[in-house]
This record gives structure tokens, sequence and C-alpha cells, in this order.
């Protein structure tokens, strides 16, 4: 048991259940004729995402041929993508509640009472591609990468994901450009009031948006709002953390390459399998807001 978990980041006894959740079928046949059963294909997906490796270390493990695992790993992953790509672009689930959320937040120290999920982005390195460098070469960071959006509940799901995007662009330009704003800006609590998210001086200001006060001069209530609700806006920080430390293939840049590989698959499967993970385990967010996540089966119902 404490290889299985070592190997694919759920435990053994779990396995199933994420199976049965994930709706993937009992057998996949691949266009050169490859023969699969579903339990089989999610491991070796998971064991691929867990850590850097190249196919080949994986052949001992499963007893299968470099273009087997290739097909497996791939096919796996893009029915995964048009199984649950609606679970992290859209907001109309119903096992979370934006009130409920924001009360958690308040209650953990938050200077508004009405800001229910935290909002940021992040670039992820990879490949120096052949063609297009300019494009997503990150002058900021000093090297190629694509961004990826996060909007992360104080449960710790990841209830909104937005990207691939050009490494770079600015993070408020990812925002306009993910339709976010269209999905949060009517939302009510339950006495009619304007609900909120927050991120930090990258974005703007809105009603929905809310952000740090910005320059030099500060009054101390300023001050101290700013500070109150950097703690907890760290939150969607140890969320993208989480991602890397679990899944941390996508963090193996000389292996992330934007036109031999579906790189934002990657990142898209390892943040469903990071939620389902939140959802069985818990995790530092959670924890630190003293909350639950959703079970897994409320989670991929």
């Amino acid at each position: 048991p404490e290889e299985f978990e070592k190997f694919f980041r759920f435990k053994k006894t779990d396995i199933g259940r994420l199976f049965k959740g994930l709706g993937l079928r009992e057998e996949y046949r691949g266009p050169n004729g490859t023969k699969w059963d579903g339990m089989e294909g999610l491991c070796i997906l998971l064991r691929r995402l867990a850590y850097p490796c190249r196919l080949v270390d994986l052949v001992p493990l499963f007893g299968r041929s470099l273009s087997e695992l290739s097909i497996i790993v791939n096919t796996t992953m893009n029915h995964l993508y048009d199984l649950h790509l609606q679970r992290l672009t859209s907001l109309q689930h119903n096992w979370f509640n934006v009130q409920e959320c924001a009360d958690v937040v308040f209650r953990a120290g938050g200077a508004l009472p009405n800001i229910w999920a935290f909002i940021d982005g992040t670039i992820k390195k990879v490949c120096r591609p052949g063609e297009g460098q300019q494009e997503i070469f990150s002058g900021h960071k000093r090297y190629h990468g694509i961004k990826y959006q996060h909007l992360t509940l104080p449960c710790g799901i990841v209830v909104h994901t937005y990207g691939p995007f050009v490494g770079r662009r600015h993070d408020s330009t990812m925002y306009q450009y993910s339709n976010l704003e269209a999905l949060i800006q009517n939302m009510t609590g339950a006495q009619g009031q304007q609900m909120a998210i927050y991120g930090d001086g990258a974005y703007s200001l809105r009603p929905w948006l809310q952000t740090p006060f910005k320059g030099a001069h500060l009054t101390p209530l300023q001050v101290q709002f700013n500070r109150l609700m950097s703690d907890v806006r760290a939150c969607v920080e140890w969320g993208f953390g989480k991602v890397s430390r679990y899944f941390a293939f996508t963090n193996y840049y000389a292996n992330q390459k934007i036109f031999l590989q579906p790189v934002y698959k990657y990142f898209f499967a390892a943040t469903l399998f990071t939620n389902c993970h939140t959802c069985l385990y818990g995790g530092q967010i959670p924890d630190y807001f003293q909350t639950t996540p959703p079970t897994l089966e409320e989670y991929l119902a």
C-alpha cells in the first residue's frame, strides 16, 4: 500500500472510487489495435504525472511497449479532458455555496464578508520551441512558459481554471480572455449582496473582483486590510504548489514540448487529480480555513 500511494498519489483502497467517479470505460482500444482496461489506463496516467519520468521508465512496471504506453496515456487523458472539461470551466455546481464560502473566509480572518474565492495566475516553464518563442517568453521570469489561471475555494478545490495562455502576457489580460467575469459578476449572497473574488494587485478593482490597496502612502487601516487579505489569499498559491508537489511531471520543463505534446492537458489532468486528492485526504487549505471539502462522489457527480 505504501508503494502504491507513492507511485500513484492515491491510496490503494481509494483507486476504485476514483475510477468509478471519473467515469472511465472498462475497456479501450487504440488505433493500432492495442487493448487495455480503464483501470490500467488510469494507473499509467497517474504514474506518468506523479513524477518526472520517461515512458521507457514505465516499461518494467506495466509490461507495455513504448508505443502502447504513449497511446494509453494520451487516449486516457483525452477522454478525461472531454468528460470533465466543464467541471473546471463552469461554476454551475451544486456541491458549493458562495455564501457559505464567504462565511468561511470571513471567520478565518478575512477583512471583507463577501469574498468567496481567490484568483491568481501561474506560469509553467516549457521547453524552448522552434517557433513562436517571442509569444511565450516571459520577460519577467526570463524563460519560456505558458500561463494558467486558477480560482480556488476555501475548501481547497480549484473550481475554475483557464489556460493555456501565452507566457508574455499579464495576469489581468488572461483574466479578460478567460470570460470568468461573465460567470461571477451576477453572483449574490443570501441577503442579495454582491459577492466577490479576491486577487492580488495585478488585477483591476471591480465590485465582483476585490484587490489590495495600492500606493506608497497607505493609512494604517489600509495596511491592516492588505495584511489580513494577504494572509487568506495565500491559499491560491498553496493550490498551485499542491499540483506541482503531487504531480511533478508538470514541472519537468524539458519534456513540456508545446508543439509535440498536449502540455495543457497534462496540467488539466493534474489539476483534476489534485481536486480529487483534496476531496479524499484534505490538505493545507481546508486545514487552514477549518472547512471540509466535498466528498469524491459529490465532486464528480
